[in-house]
């Protein structure tokens, strides 16, 4: 689900991706940022299909987007299509950005902006079609919310959404607390709610922890993060945590705990950002062999887990499927 703008233009007159950056961001007054792909592209533009280096390509404001917004293209007789994808649940901003982002495509182009079931619209007048009020941006935000509100109450689901910056979890924890107050204005309380977690508010000088990817001689892989003594850690979604308290010891060994035992493990210490993202603030050393201790009935070493242990069989051998679901 996505609000999509089609411009139709010719190859040689597209501007290149920084160019349409720096005007982004001086028509907003913010920073504009290509997705970490794009950024760093620099092959030649030698695609039969896009003229910029990748074939998607995502803008998006730190500190102000959820999904950012991003073009894509595809041939259309002589010309080119650009599709200029907004994500349902971006902020305003966001919004903003993907609008913008179509007038300067659409002023390089044949005939404007198309925009399916509306028709054509002159790029010069897309502000006041879609800026000038809230109407169609809320409209947007009520749909991605009440297809999140089928996914989690209905179907059960955790939901994955974000973009460029970052993502959020949104299952039933984080629901709870998104659907607490008049329900028109809960889309804007959950696009809030996603906004705060990717960008971490109240917790930015926590360490983010870097995901491990985790294999073995099973054949299984897990996702992990090192949670260390000492330090104001983010865990944002691993599947495992690791909690070996100096991995540059000799013979030091990888033992895991299952995040969903994080909050048994660790009492007190544990803050929601969602449901799959939690800070942990810094636990001293000396504290360290106290909560290895309450762990250890849920505790297990990377070896037991990825090389099968003593008790390996051939059973073992294909890892459990990972629940992934994203609204884009």
């Amino acid at each position: 689900m996505a609000f999509v703008l089609h411009v139709r233009l010719a190859r040689d007159v597209v501007p290149p991706p920084e160019q349409i950056r720096e005007q982004l961001a001086e028509l907003l007054r913010l920073t504009v940022r290509l997705d970490e792909d794009s950024g760093r592209a620099s092959t030649p533009r030698t695609s039969s299909v896009s003229p910029w280096p990748q074939p998607q390509t995502g803008f998006f404001v730190p500190g102000a987007s959820t999904r950012g917004a991003d073009v894509a293209w595809r041939p259309e007789g002589d010309r080119l299509e650009a599709l200029v994808t907004l994500p349902v649940l971006g902020t305003w901003t966001d919004w903003e950005l993907g609008i913008r982002l179509a007038g300067l495509l659409g002023d390089c182009g044949d005939d404007g902006v198309r925009v399916p079931g509306e028709g054509q619209h002159l790029a010069a007048g897309l502000a006041q079609e879609f800026l000038a009020t809230e109407d169609r941006y809320l409209t947007e935000c009520v749909a991605g919310a009440e297809r999140m509100r089928r996914s989690i109450e209905g179907d059960g689901k955790l939901v994955r959404v974000g973009g460029p910056g970052g993502f959020a979890v949104i299952g039933p924890r984080t629901w709870a607390t998104v659907v607490e107050g008049p329900d028109e204005e809960l889309p804007l309380r959950l696009v809030d709610t996603i906004q705060r977690s990717i960008d971490a508010e109240g917790f930015e000088e926590f360490h983010p922890a870097n995901p491990l990817w985790l294999d073995g001689r099973s054949g299984r892989e897990i996702i992990a993060a090192l949670l260390p003594p000492e330090l104001s850690t983010l865990l944002r979604d691993p599947e495992y945590v690791l909690l070996s308290p100096d991995l540059e010891a000799d013979g030091a060994e990888l033992v895991l705990l299952p995040f969903e035992r994080i909050e048994d493990a660790f009492p007190g210490l544990v803050r929601w950002l969602d449901d799959r993202c939690c800070a942990i603030p810094a636990i001293p050393r000396a504290s360290w062999p106290t909560y290895l201790e309450r762990s250890a009935p849920w505790l297990t070493t990377a070896a037991e887990l990825l090389d099968g242990g003593d008790g390996y069989t051939d059973n073992e051998t294909v890892a459990p499927a990972r629940p992934w679901w994203k609204l884009w």
